[in-house]
């Protein structure tokens, strides 16, 4: 039985998951598309000790063979999503993980006794976005691809007014949605994609990382904040936009259209990194880290453990939960937050309220912009029943504030089994600072965000044996700001006006090199050898290799530039592949 998706608020009414996975987002107001967790519920519990035993398997081979039986699991599980894809689509769209960087996609390393690193940063962005919004990349472009060849065959037969299909999104990213999505669809066939991202807030290695993208996709710096950007990109994507975008193909396409009688067909939507094929490829990953554990003998299965999460991400979060129903695992997950709040004052006080201000925080580990909490809405949506959720996001909209009853909080707390834990972003920067002089790792602002929080936990709770899995989402040399001035913890009293200063200078290649400076000099100061082969090789060759300045757009130049875009560089390459298909 294939899986359909409903919409947040509308579960009666069930979508194709291919349907869905080319629209996206649906029309109505906010509501999101939704896989029902229930769809995952014990989803591998048949199959899981062959799955553990394969981990086993592959930890014993060479590099070429581990990877090729790990490739298997990551096929078995996404296969028992029950998505529509046929057995070679999924192994297709697992074969594009070709450019992983470790043998074991996601290694799991020890930090200290009982706590353990979920490394989630092995891939082309050293970050953890890349795993899962590949495979997204990959899955539209499957499906548009097969819709046009059974298109294309039918029209080689006189079948008049066949529908050539063809994908162009606008993305907003405040950060890495843009480079680890969409770095995976350069030269897949019908789909593009335009990336806005606000300048002043990417650091120089995010930034190079998406004006580095081409064919068919375009990054645009833009002057303003994330959210002006998704307001903009939200406003001017109407219909006579994407009927623009559609004529402006079918122009290119002319001859093949005349000749074949084709029809074109545009999906134009708005893409933002929260939706559930990215849940799904996280959700599948996470549960590969539960049986790699296992496999490992780093927990025993069926052991009680603690997963740890820092909450930069609401999917994030969602795909943990998702990951234990399909592994049927239900133990603690600890999720840390800063000032971005907004889940510890839902979970701990039981209230909160969209914020009056709307400007970017631009503390370390911060990378959601809490004015679009959609992942928030599907939590509330999988908790709650489906009027109950919609009163809740509504009120937020109103800018009113929500309060949840005391059932409500118990509700949330036992069914959701979640513990929220508040930290400031000093302590972040002394906790990488402390974790680097005990172990000599470097962690990032959120892996410190989230080994705080578990070592707050087992104080609160006493818990100190249970074993416990840390998501590390991001290699620390995409911080090198907040890396600058954790390694001078120790010789200044005013670690937030250092942090600031340099923050000002990650933004440019200039600045990033003298940044590397001091977190050279500092190595040295703690006995450490520094060396430029430590840091990954994409980051490396961007700090390396500094670029010049690049034009900068408004949010109102998105939709323009998408269809100069179009008219130059996609819709020919559309019609070099339609003909490669003829």
């Amino acid at each position: 039985m294939t899986i359909k998706l409903a919409t947040t608020f509308d579960y009666s009414n069930l979508h194709s998951y291919f349907e869905a996975l080319t629209k996206a987002r649906p029309d109505n107001s906010w509501a999101l598309w939704y896989r029902l967790p229930e769809s995952l519920k014990n989803s591998i519990d048949w199959k899981k000790d062959e799955l553990i035993w394969k981990i086993k398997e592959a930890l014993e081979k060479n590099w070429t063979e581990r990877k090729n039986i790990i490739k298997e699991v990551f096929v078995e599980l996404l296969s028992s999503l029950k998505t529509g894809f046929t057995e070679e689509q999924v192994k297709q769209i697992v074969e594009n993980l070709e450019k992983f960087n470790s043998d074991l996609i996601v290694p799991i390393s020890n930090l200290k006794e009982n706590d353990y690193l979920f490394e989630e940063f092995h891939w082309p962005t050293d970050a953890f976005k890349d795993i899962a919004l590949q495979m997204v990349t990959s899955m539209v472009s499957i499906i548009v691809e097969q819709e046009n060849k059974k298109a294309i065959e039918k029209a080689k037969s006189w079948e008049k007014w066949q529908i050539l299909k063809f994908v162009i999104t606008q993305t907003s990213t405040s950060w890495d949605t843009g480079p680890a999505g969409w770095s995976w669809i350069e030269w897949k066939y019908f789909v593009a994609n335009v990336i806005g991202f606000p300048e002043e807030e990417a650091t120089y290695a995010q930034k190079w990382q998406m004006m580095r993208l081409w064919k068919n996709v375009k990054a645009l710096a833009m002057n303003t904040s994330f959210s002006k950007i998704q307001e903009s990109m939200l406003k001017w994507n109407t219909k006579d936009f994407q009927e623009e975008l559609r004529k402006t193909i079918e122009n290119e396409l002319k001859d093949l259209v005349e000749k074949y009688y084709f029809k074109i067909e545009i999906d134009a939507g708005s893409f933002n990194s929260i939706n559930p094929w990215r849940v799904d490829g996280q959700t599948i990953y996470h549960s590969y880290g539960i049986l790699q554990a296992v496999a490992q003998n780093i927990i025993k299965q069926d052991e009680e453990i603690i997963e740890v999460i820092p909450s930069g991400n609401w999917w994030h979060m969602f795909s943990v939960l998702m990951a234990r129903l399909q592994t049927e695992s239900n133990w603690p997950t600890v999720v840390t937050c800063n000032r971005n709040n907004m889940f510890y004052k839902i979970i701990e006080e039981g209230k909160f309220q969209k914020p009056a201000s709307n400007s970017a925080i631009l503390e370390p580990s911060v990378s959601m912009i809490i004015e679009y909490p959609n992942n928030m809405i599907r939590l509330f949506s999988y908790a709650f029943w489906e009027k109950r959720a919609k009163e809740i996001t509504d009120t937020f909209f109103a800018w009113k504030e929500v309060v949840f009853s005391q059932e409500e909080r118990e509700i949330l707390k036992e069914k959701l089994k979640l513990t929220a834990i508040e930290n400031s972003w000093k302590e972040e920067l002394e906790t990488i600072w402390r974790i680097f002089k005990q172990t000599w790792k470097l962690v990032c602002p959120h892996t410190a965000n989230a080994i705080l929080g578990l070592e707050k936990y087992r104080q609160n709770s006493w818990d100190f044996d249970k074993k416990a899995l840390i998501s590390a989402t991001a290699s620390a040399w995409k911080f090198l700001a907040a890396t600058a001035a954790w390694l001078s913890f120790e010789e200044t009293d005013d670690i937030e006006w250092l942090y600031k200063e340099y923050k000002k200078l990650e933004n440019s290649g200039e600045w990033a090199k003298k940044l590397l400076e001091i977190i050279a000099e500092k190595f040295e100061k703690y006995g450490q050898n520094f060396s430029y082969n430590i840091i990954p090789e994409n980051l490396r060759k961007i700090y390396i290799d500094w670029y010049n300045s690049w034009e900068i757009y408004k949010p109102e130049d998105f939709q323009n530039e998408t269809i100069k875009f179009l008219e130059k560089q996609v819709a020919p390459m559309f019609k070099q592949q339609v003909e490669s298909l003829i």
